[in-house]
């Protein structure tokens, strides 16, 4: 009997299978990708695996090709020896790092000296003993809470006495980033807010302009009115000339022509010259009204967080520049982008050099997108504990034609250094020589 039981539940899991493995292979089938493109003839396919011609994402982006070099927008300024906070061969080194990592590893067990100030400051940190580092790790996460800003140099050595200066400023570097991104999406907020408010007050100015030419309306109209006097002044004339002497009256004939001519030649001056103000003066507030309305338009369009996409430009053979926008919005038939700076002590109330040259980088990536279909527009922002300032970035062909030129110079010794096999001495050297040139001082 066990036996005929054991032959029976075989039988009974042989059969079974053979009615669910139709099924089976089919769902299998659904998960396994295929090369071409094409589902297997017979294959159910779950309808969200299927996608449309024009929901399958397309990189619009210019990939780097082997042995080209990428730059960040933020860096470019740097680069160019035009950042006052970060020196060129800092900035060179991320440069090799990011771009020759396998050269970069080996030049650094060679010699510390390679690596940048913040690397250096970075093990420096990870080197103290861990109850430092978790005191100072606190410090960084209640000076990122903070609303006034904090001086790291001076309240971090209060928690760690010991600690360097190159230390000190890498928390206050981390610091200042950490609180930027947490003021990044409150400031574009109040940047969106003041705007409406501004929108309102425009809207506001419009609604008077209207009343006046509603106003220039109605004058309009009373010299239609003058024009029509001046028919019936004429119709009184022609009747007057065919009056006998004793039905004029007292008042001769030429008497009372002389007259009406007068008041005719009075009514048809001042026609005249009301038209001529009227014209005027309707077509100055048809250009304000309409002025003002592209603006409150601008003011009222939404601004829409743009560091989800990276823009990639080919600005020189072999040298490619990516960045992320803070934000953008569309207006019409042109393209407004956005730089936010979260200040940490003041507004400065104007445009340092690096940020005018990474806000003109941002600009050219963007119209390398849209080509010639829109005008790209740069604003940049700062704020600070609900204070807020913005600039118009206007576009300076000059001052961007020689940043390039000078990092397209630097670049290309670099690439031709690192296909040499050059060795650290030599790489240091480079590094050195970055700092040597003249920074950009044409059309600033």
């Amino acid at each position: 009997m066990p036996g005929q039981h054991r032959a029976f539940a075989a039988f009974a899991f042989l059969a079974l299978t053979s009615l669910l493995a139709p099924d089976q292979i089919q769902n299998d089938a659904a998960y396994t990708p295929v090369a071409s493109g094409r589902v297997p003839p017979g294959t159910r396919v779950r309808s969200r695996q299927i996608r449309k011609p024009s929901d399958v994402p397309v990189n619009t982006q210019q990939e780097a090709n082997a042995g080209d070099i990428v730059l960040a927008c933020s860096e470019l300024a740097t680069l160019a020896g035009e950042n006052p906070f970060q020196d060129a061969a800092d900035g060179w080194r991320k440069v090799i790092r990011i771009n020759f990592k396998p050269t970069y590893k080996k030049l650094v067990g060679e010699a510390p000296e390679m690596l940048s100030s913040q690397e250096l400051a970075s093990q420096e940190f990870q080197r103290l003993p861990i109850a430092e580092k978790m005191k100072l790790r606190q410090f960084q996460e209640t000076a990122v809470t903070k609303s006034e800003s904090v001086d790291a140099r001076e309240e971090a050595k209060k928690e760690v006495p010991q600690i360097s200066e190159r230390v000190a400023a890498l928390l206050q570097s981390r610091i200042n980033v950490q609180r930027g991104g947490i003021n990044e999406k409150r400031g574009l907020q109040l940047v969106e807010n003041l705007a409406n408010a501004k929108a309102e007050q425009v809207e506001s100015e419009i609604v008077k302009l209207e009343g006046h030419l509603r106003d220039t309306a109605e004058l309009a109209m009373l010299s239609r009115m003058q024009s029509d006097d001046i028919a019936y002044l004429e119709a009184v004339f022609e009747l007057t000339s065919r009056l006998e002497p004793r039905e004029r009256g007292i008042i001769t004939l030429a008497e009372s022509q002389e007259l009406l001519r007068e008041q005719k030649d009075i009514l048809a001056n001042t026609r005249v010259e009301l038209q001529a103000v009227l014209e005027k003066q309707s077509a100055k507030v048809e250009a304000e009204v309409e002025k003002l309305s592209k603006s409150a338009r601008e003011l009222r369009a939404p601004l829409q967080p743009g560091n989800k996409k990276t823009f990639t430009g080919l600005i020189a053979p072999g040298l490619h520049l990516r960045g992320k926008i803070d934000a953008h919005r569309n207006v019409n038939d042109e393209v407004h982008i956005f730089e936010h700076k979260a200040r940490q002590r003041k507004l400065l109330k104007t445009v340092p050099m690096n940020e005018r040259i990474q806000c003109l980088g941002y600009m050219d990536l963007v119209q390398r997108e849209h080509e010639a279909s829109c005008a790209v527009r740069c604003f940049l922002v700062e704020t600070m504990q609900g204070e807020t300032w913005q600039q118009e970035i206007k576009p300076k062909p000059m001052l961007w034609q020689q940043v390039v030129g000078n990092v397209y110079k630097q670049a290309c010794q670099l690439k031709q250094l690192m296909q040499s096999d050059a060795n650290v001495h030599e790489v240091l050297d480079w590094l050195g020589s970055t700092q040597a040139y003249v920074p950009c001082r044409v059309d600033r």
